[in-house]
């Protein structure tokens, strides 16, 4: 409600003072006919014109969870974020002291994961790599790839990161190789990843951050036990390979963290 009478008394204003800063401007211009040509071009200064962007580190503490393709989690993350000019350095870590898989039990997982972004001003282009390990039943390392576009914007005043990513898997990871004949899913996805910047400290140099994401993929389902190794047996009855259906899968995943930036930035700075 207060934005909205903010935003109301913005324009009022602005309408108020419409006609003094037309008479201004004109007076300006009658002032530049009469001095101008004394004035050399490079000491005319002129207004920016662009959104400012920061350009400073900050770490990123917090926690999240979600579900995804019918595994849950909670956990704990800590990442770093570098601007480099129209590059920036993103590495996070998420430890998940709860895991829970279907039909494979519950335990613990870790994953690390690192990209880089290259900027223009509002849009940029990523690619990272992710390095995934969970411990139930059976245990698992997995490497994935990603990348995609993002986006950066406010919302109704709010700093505002779009990530549209894809995502394939490199490596299976399972050990023991092929544990009890569990295979590995095969991902691919895609997803849509929104992270806001709510509120700041009145110093400004630190925030609170809200962010969520929604993925679909495709996942390879468990082919029979009878040829997938699990019996000592491979191939189907002829000897042929164990043919694996796909299932389409999704899932969700929120979290809520604090940001801690070095330098004191405006708070309504795109990041």
């Amino acid at each position: 409600m207060s934005r909205l009478l903010s935003v109301v008394f913005a324009f009022l204003m602005l309408f108020s003072f419409a006609p003094a800063s037309k008479a201004q401007t004109a007076g300006d211009w009658a002032l530049w006919a009469q001095v101008g040509p004394a004035i050399p071009s490079s000491s005319v200064i002129y207004p920016a014109q662009t959104q400012s962007y920061e350009a400073t580190p900050r770490v990123i503490l917090g926690g999240t969870g979600g579900t995804e393709f019918g595994n849950s989690y909670i956990g704990a993350l800590t990442a770093v974020e570098i601007p480099i000019k129209h590059f920036e350095l993103d590495f996070s870590n998420t430890f998940s002291p709860y895991e829970s898989h279907v039909a494979l039990g519950k335990g613990y997982a870790d994953q690390f994961s690192g990209r880089g972004i290259l900027w223009t001003p509002r849009v940029g282009f990523f690619g990272g790599a992710t390095y995934s390990m969970y411990h139930v039943n059976i245990s698992k390392a997995l490497e994935y790839a990603h990348g995609g576009v993002v986006l950066r914007s406010d919302v109704a005043g709010v700093p505002a990161r779009f990530f549209f990513t894809y995502t394939h898997e490199l490596n299976n990871g399972l050990f023991p190789h092929n544990a009890s004949g569990t295979e590995t899913s095969r991902l691919q996805s895609g997803a849509v990843q929104l992270e806001a910047r709510l509120q700041c400290n009145r110093d400004g140099n630190s925030c609170l951050r809200l962010s969520a994401s929604f993925d679909v993929g495709v996942v390879k389902n468990q082919s029979n036990p009878v040829c997938d190794g699990s019996l000592g047996i491979r191939g189907g009855h002829d000897g042929g390979p164990c043919y694996r259906k796909f299932t389409l899968s999704g899932g969700a995943s929120f979290g809520l963290s604090w940001e801690i930036r070095h330098k004191t930035y405006d708070t309504t700075e795109l990041f």
